[in-house]
């Protein structure tokens, strides 16, 4: 592999080192004295990227947090990130070529090609991660929109970000793999080729994972939830965690984190509870029983007044005791009251604690 630019570099190395000669430098060329001038380039670029890497830090980052544009900031760390890695890269590109000129001359082809290969995966990050600033930048633009009320919906949120991130990923892998094949003379088309094949082999071997990475997919589109959501799809409960291509995770209110397929949860029926707490919430059902003597009237308002006079319990819709039945032991009756989802497993334990409270004044048996 043979870069444009590695002759003329050559030609300069060779005058620079006649130079050293004719100061006293070096009296001959020994491989000691290649060896130190490849690592005192090697040595400058790096100290280099260093200083780039400090100013770009220390005075452009907070020259441009005076600025109002939130964009400049990002511009800056993005160039902060990258810009040293291409300086320091550049330096193992000249040492390479300075030592290679003297000698491992029969390598230096081979010896190219791996630092552009390294340039290349390089460039291919810094895409990936440009993508990733750019629709970060699109989810602050979009929630600024939404709370000003010029958009409907969230166009870009972190779920949104968490695959576009995944999938830009794998295909920077993908294209550096093919480039690298290309770079070694390896015929790309019959690896695209194979590829097919292996692919069509693949999906009829792989039906499940390939059902939940297209649910992945759905789920991404359609939006019944997105990362932060308490939602309940099947017999599973908790909060979203995290959206993945093939799984997603999720906490329990008993802190467990769970791994659900997504083919599991697109065929099973989501409830998003956070979806349901405006303006109703959810409903919420108390169950208890008296004895056969106890007034029926004083039992509801009782029940009624301590739901009314708890500050968590919403007032519209209204709470409702009933009486459910009689059974052969007792009277049973049925508080229903509707709270915000995350209140529910409080309120069961106040309410609960004021009803023996309460019952005992009125000197109502609890079965």
């Amino acid at each position: 592999m043979n870069l444009p630019i590695a002759s003329e570099t050559t030609n300069f190395f060779e005058s620079t080192n006649n130079l050293l000669f004719s100061l006293g430098v070096f009296q001959t060329t020994t491989p000691f004295s290649v060896i130190l001038i490849s690592l005192a380039i090697l040595l400058v670029f790096f100290a280099l990227s260093r200083i780039i890497s400090y100013i770009f830090k220390k005075y452009i980052s907070k020259l441009v947090a005076k600025t109002p544009s939130t964009f400049n900031s990002l511009f800056v760390v993005f160039l902060s990130n990258h810009l040293p890695s291409f300086v320091l890269l550049g330096g193992l590109y000249f040492s390479i070529l300075y030592f290679t000129s003297y000698f491992l001359q029969e390598y230096i082809s081979f010896i190219l090609s791996i630092v552009f290969l390294i340039f290349v995966f390089l460039v291919l990050r810094t895409l990936a991660d440009l993508v990733s600033i750019l629709l970060s930048k699109l989810c602050e633009f979009s929630k600024d929109r939404l709370k000003k009320g010029k958009n409907q919906t969230l166009v870009c949120d972190k779920t949104l970000s968490v695959y576009s991130k995944s999938i830009s990923n794998f295909v920077m892998f993908v294209v550096f793999f093919l480039i690298v094949l290309s770079v070694y003379g390896i015929d790309v088309s019959i690896f695209l080729a194979s590829l097919g094949i292996l692919g069509l082999a693949t999906s009829l071997a792989a039906g499940a994972i390939i059902s939940d990475f297209i649910s992945g997919i759905v789920l991404l589109i359609d939006r019944s939830f997105v990362v932060g959501d308490h939602i309940k799809a099947g017999d599973k409960e908790g909060q979203v965690l995290k959206i993945g291509l093939m799984f997603t995770k999720m906490i329990t209110k008993n802190n467990e984190e769970i791994t659900l397929p997504n083919s599991l949860i697109t065929s099973s029926s989501i409830v998003n509870y956070k979806k349901t707490r405006s303006p109703v919430g959810v409903r919420f059902e108390i169950n208890v029983n008296v004895a056969h003597n106890s007034d029926v009237d004083i039992v509801k308002n009782t029940l009624l007044k301590l739901a009314n006079k708890t500050e968590k319990v919403f007032k519209n819709p209204k709470p409702i005791a009933r009486l459910l039945g009689v059974s052969g032991s007792s009277l049973n009756f049925s508080l229903l009251f509707w709270c915000l989802y995350t209140d529910q497993h409080s309120l069961r334990d106040e309410l609960y604690s004021k009803i023996v409270s309460e019952f005992k004044k009125h000197k109502i048996e609890i079965k």
